[in-house]
């Protein structure tokens, strides 16, 4: 049975009630007292959640990481193992912009910058854009949300999530500018799914700004 996970430290969004799933799920909040909160942000801590589950709630064989802020109705559960088939992971594709170039000058955009100080305020995205950017072996062609992820946890697929989790937790909080480069560089097989994430019929996203 797989096993879905989420967290929202801080209140981030609203608690939202699920539909039944054929999976296991644990939903971490202020409430469950965990651990780290002195000394990680509220929101860095969900990445490392985000992360490391597979690493925190070992023994399962199919993990789902979902953002608070997504509903899970009847059905969800079925379909993301459909997308995910044979693939060691499956991400969606980001609906509006297709390179991590795209989303780095996005975030820096005069018309942007106040959701984005008031989102992650300042983080080192120069730093982090020049990192892949200079990458040799790189080719930017790919943009992914880091909001709902299906993974086996094999070996190549955990050693993505630590060098995902060096990012962000060295660069900037904004996982998916990084997300496209850590698996495609991480030699895992990877699924994308072709729709959009704001728009999943299953999955709907609740959170309105």
């Amino acid at each position: 049975m797989p096993l879905i996970y989420s967290a929202n430290f801080g209140s981030f969004d609203k608690n939202i009630e699920w539909e039944k799933q054929n999976a296991e799920i644990i939903r971490l909040d202020d409430s469950t007292s965990p651990p780290r909160l002195a000394a990680l942000t509220p929101r860095l801590y969900s990445k490392l959640i985000k992360c490391f589950g597979w690493q925190m709630f070992t023994g399962r064989d199919i993990y789902i990481w979902a953002d608070a802020s997504f509903k899970f109705l009847t059905g969800a559960t079925e379909w993301l193992l459909d997308e995910l088939g044979d693939a060691d992971i499956a991400v969606v594709k980001h609906p509006w912009r297709n390179t991590i170039k795209a989303e780095y000058e996005t975030l820096l955009a005069d018309n942007y910058k106040p959701y984005v100080n008031k989102r992650y305020g300042t983080e080192l995205i120069e730093q982090q854009y020049a990192v892949i950017k200079n990458d040799p072996f790189y080719t930017d062609d790919s943009l992914f949300c880091g909001g709902l992820i299906i993974y086996r946890p094999v070996p190549l697929v955990q050693s993505m999530f630590k060098e995902w989790w060096y990012h962000i937790s060295r660069y900037h909080l904004d996982d998916q500018l990084s997300l496209p480069y850590v698996i495609k560089n991480s030699g895992c097989d990877y699924k994308v799914i072709q729709a959009d994430i704001y728009k999943l019929p299953l999955i709907p996203h609740m959170r309105k700004s």
